[in-house]
């Protein structure tokens, strides 16, 4: 008999790792045992999933897909283990508190996935993987990425849709028979089943729920967002490189935080650790959807706009250019520019699913998914806009202040000029 190694992955079944051990013992991927999946999240108490979690599920349901791909011929018995690898492999290159921080770094996940990688060359051969296969999935080159990476029907996707919706409070129900036994690849792309027409449609849905209600969570984005002006404060005090922060875990950068000499990067640690968190205290918005806020007698001055005048809003997702527009809002509230906090809105792009191709039994083309279900995918636009959002944050002590018709109104006529 075969010797076997198992672990259980709850909501699927127990996966035999024995032939991929040679990578997984690797320091490359256990250091992915330190970083969270989904971050800097104190939203959510039961969270504490890890990339190595998400990378092993990731894995499981790549195998299952290959499984079925490699019975009807449509890949190769190479292209089918070499995806499987990918699969386990997509996240190493990320950095301490994953997408948090990534914007600091010197490369994003996948460049420096690719780099970690070549390192690893001996090992992916051993596992029976084939390293320039396996280079041009992870830099997207190669179509057959999508069976991992594609939104939402990609493995790595579903991974999160299992593990995370398990983890949070969103309950989805997404089961992956169908979604793994009659999605094909085609070539060039995944294709759907017309008999799974519902399922994807599902999916779709509870794709952008997850997005609207956990990634996007106005908590969890001010996290995010906080610990990415405490480290860019950091590296400007040099308590921190910025060729570091791919090296550290969660708990590295931690340490590296609150040890550092610099008392305000100490000082900005200490309030991170005790969830003393800015307040969004001005919300911008596209005026097209209702957003239905809950203002719970709080100060904070909404102002909405239409989508066009939204979308020419300074781009705010570089540290350097949020942190320009902190000290000039600083500069008109009369307070010091660590007591601001810009939180940019996250791409719509990055909520919206990939179209799919609908095909019959005997592989006809029936037309794509979007043009198919209009009305759908337009209710999937109208959830993102509804979560969409420019916050100027501030300390708790100065919301009132900012909130202020006056100073919200000068600050959104400086953005809107800028633009």
């Amino acid at each position: 008999m075969a010797k076997r190694k198992t672990i259980s992955l709850p909501g699927l079944h127990d996966l035999d790792i024995q032939d991929i051990l040679p990578l997984v013992n690797l320091p490359q991927v256990q250091r992915l045992r330190g970083l969270k999946q989904l971050g800097p999240s104190f939203v959510f108490i039961g969270s504490n999933h890890t990339r190595f979690d998400h990378s092993l599920y990731t894995y499981a349901i790549a195998k299952e897909r290959v499984q079925r791909w490699r019975q009807d011929e449509s890949i190769t018995q190479e292209e089918g283990r070499t995806l499987e690898l990918y699969a386990l492999l997509h996240d190493i290159g990320h950095s301490a508190y994953s997408h948090a921080i990534e914007n600091l770094c010197e490369k994003d996940h996948n460049e420096h996935g690719l780099e970690l990688l070549h390192t690893m060359e001996s090992e992916i051969k051993l596992c029976g993987g084939n390293i320039q296969l396996l280079l041009g999935l992870m830099s997207h080159r190669n179509p057959l990425h999508a069976c991992v990476s594609d939104r939402p029907l990609g493995a790595d996707k579903l991974a999160y849709l299992l593990l995370d919706a398990r983890n949070t409070t969103e309950q989805l129900g997404i089961g992956t028979g169908a979604l793994l036994n009659h999605v094909s690849y085609t070539g060039t792309g995944l294709a759907i089943d017309t008999t799974i027409v519902p399922q994807t449609l599902a999916l779709w849905q509870a794709y952008v729920s997850m997005y609207t209600q956990v990634y996007c969570r106005k908590a969890s984005l001010i996290f995010q967002r906080f610990l990415e002006q405490i480290v860019d404060y950091a590296i400007r005090a040099g308590s921190v490189q910025q060729n570091e922060l791919q090296e550290l875990d969660d708990s590295g950068l931690d340490a590296v935080l609150a040890s550092s000499k610099d008392a305000q990067v100490c000082a900005m640690f200490k309030n991170f650790k005790e969830r003393k968190m800015p307040k969004s205290a001005i919300e911008i918005r596209p005026a097209e959807v209702d957003p239905l806020l809950r203002s719970n007698g709080k100060p904070v001055y909404v102002h909405s706009m239409p989508l066009n005048d939204f979308a020419r809003l300074p781009q705010l997702e570089q540290s350097a250019h949020a942190r320009t527009w902190e000290w000039k809002i600083a500069n008109i509230l009369g307070i010091p520019d660590d007591q601001v906090l810009i939180v940019p809105p996250v791409p719509m792009s990055r909520f919206l699913p990939n179209d799919v191709p609908i095909i019959d039994d005997g592989n006809t083309a029936k037309g794509m998914l979007q043009s198919k279900r209009p009305q759908h995918y337009a209710a999937l636009i109208e959830s993102i806009t509804a979560a969409t959002a420019l916050r100027v944050c501030v300390f708790e002590q100065h919301r009132a202040l900012a909130a202020t018709p006056k100073h919200a109104a000068t600050i959104i006529a400086h953005l809107l000029r800028s633009s």
